[in-house]
């Protein structure tokens, strides 16, 4: 199974390949070993991933690993140890069920020098159960550094023509990177004893049943028939409504009718001082 992988942010330690974590997928524990990939910056990049010893700190890897199936865009956590005290190591998700990406490893493959044809041009001889020619122009260096490529390969023999920087030396070793596939290892192993099954749970009646039957309700005559508005928590909402309609409405007006309004209640503020036989001395405009 393909997962894309992540620590969390609470677990301080990276998580290394093939080693034993607790899976938690939907209602399923298991362990597994699972392995850790990233992407492959190889000539032969064509969907490839590269096999990484410890999972990126703060970064997306893919994680491929045994166990039961699970549909695409399923949570995962991720637990290492098996203390009662745990620490979420990882979150991820699945991405497939099926093995369809390749994880690769990079393996030295040394080839010892059978022919000098010029100063920068040798032909190497490599174990004859590898096919030379599907790594034509990959790169190719020595013990000492020099770097070349490998320009032509025979098929039968193992032998390749390559071309050097410098000239190179008659004793010495020549070293050439070849990808190989990577599987995960075949390990699974359900966690059956950290999940404890209730005596009395058998015995008591399934709650998704239960949610099937309707209550049965009684109307008994002269009783108003329940309505949505009438419930309580609807109370709030209409009393939020009242609220809002029992406030005075806004009128927006310009600067000169505010103005002309202010000093014609000042007035008659004025008036009805002047009649009781005080004076208000001071109008605002």
């Amino acid at each position: 199974m393909q997962a894309r992988l992540k620590r969390h942010n609470w677990h301080r330690n990276l998580l290394k390949s093939q080693d034993v974590v607790t899976v938690s997928a939907g209602w399923r524990r298991y362990q597994t070993k699972p392995i850790y990939a990233g992407k492959y910056y190889g000539k032969y990049d064509n969907g490839l991933h590269q096999i990484l010893e410890y999972n990126p700190e703060h970064e997306h890897c893919l994680a491929m690993f045994w166990g039961p199936c699970a549909p695409p865009r399923t949570r995962i956590v991720v637990v290492h140890g098996s203390k009662e005290v745990f620490r979420i190591a990882a979150k991820a998700v699945v991405l497939d069920h099926k093995h369809s990406s390749k994880i690769m490893k990079e393996h030295r493959l040394e080839g010892k020098l059978h022919k000098i044809l010029d100063e920068r041009t040798a032909l190497i001889k490599f174990e004859s159960k590898y096919d030379v020619t599907e790594f034509e122009g990959s790169p190719i260096w020595t013990g000492s550094g020099i770097l070349g490529t490998i320009d032509k390969a025979d098929k039968s023999g193992g032998i390749a023509r390559c071309t050097f920087e410098k000239s190179i030396s008659k004793c010495g070793t020549f070293i050439m990177s070849l990808p190989f596939e990577v599987v995960a290892p075949l390990f699974f192993k359900p966690c059956e004893s950290s999940v404890s099954d209730n005596k009395d749970s058998l015995e008591k009646e399934d709650p998704a049943r239960r949610r099937l039957r309707r209550r049965r309700v009684d109307i008994i005559d002269g009783e108003p028939c329940s309505h949505p508005d009438t419930s309580y928590f609807t109370w709030p909402i209409s009393d939020l409504i009242m609220e809002n309609k029992r406030k005075e409405t806004v009128v927006v007006m310009s600067k000169e009718k505010r103005v002309e309004l202010i000093n014609k209640k000042q007035r008659e503020e004025s008036d009805k001082l002047n009649r009781i036989g005080l004076s208000k001395t001071t109008l605002y405009y």
